[in-house]
């Protein structure tokens, strides 16, 4: 074996490996792709567009072969569809309390001994300990009785009344907003 078949041999096995290397960087900037989104997910909806919005932005302004915009793009919708079903799914629980503002719709994500995970109507996440949470929750579902039982008293008083009382009172009404 003389010098020129060794360096021959060599060239060959630097082109495997360096073909090798680059189907890693592809696939390890894909895994990076994935993971930026679901980071963003975490922080919101808002968020997660963002990420992807500048993350396309990146891949149309970057990437010039198009086997490799194309498995971006993949990677892009992928992780879009992974995120939307992971964070953002079963959002039906609604409450009424308005000195909640922040949590009109609730869905509990993670329940453990001590911290309760819960997201609010846009997707952001927040943590409370779990007390906290349940007494939040039975605070709400108290006021909402409230409501409901003064709702249903005047319903009741106002259905006692006759058409001239009903009239009294409208006129009554209106003269105490005029003056």
């Amino acid at each position: 074996m003389n010098f020129r078949d060794l360096e021959i041999r060599f060239q060959k096995l630097y082109h495997k490996n360096r073909k090798i290397q680059e189907i890693m960087d592809v696939l390890l900037y894909q895994i990076g792709i994935f993971l930026a989104i679901q980071i963003a997910a975490l922080f919101g909806k808002s968020s997660r567009n963002t990420a992807i919005i500048l993350i396309s932005i990146f891949t149309i302004l970057q990437v010039f072969m198009s086997w490799l915009l194309l498995l971006q793009f993949i990677t892009i919708y992928i992780s879009y569809n992974i995120s939307k079903n992971l964070f953002f799914s079963n959002r039906n629980e609604k409450l009424d309390d308005k000195s909640h503002q922040i949590l009109k719709e609730v869905k509990p994500i993670l329940k453990g001994e001590e911290l309760f995970t819960y997201s609010d109507e846009n997707g952001g996440r927040a943590y409370m300990k779990r007390k906290d949470y349940e007494e939040l929750m039975r605070r709400k579902e108290e006021e909402r009785q409230r409501n409901y039982k003064a709702d249903n008293g005047e319903d009741q008083a106002f259905n006692k009344m006759t058409m001239e009382e009903r009239m009294d009172h409208f006129i009554k009404s209106m003269e105490d907003q005029k003056g």
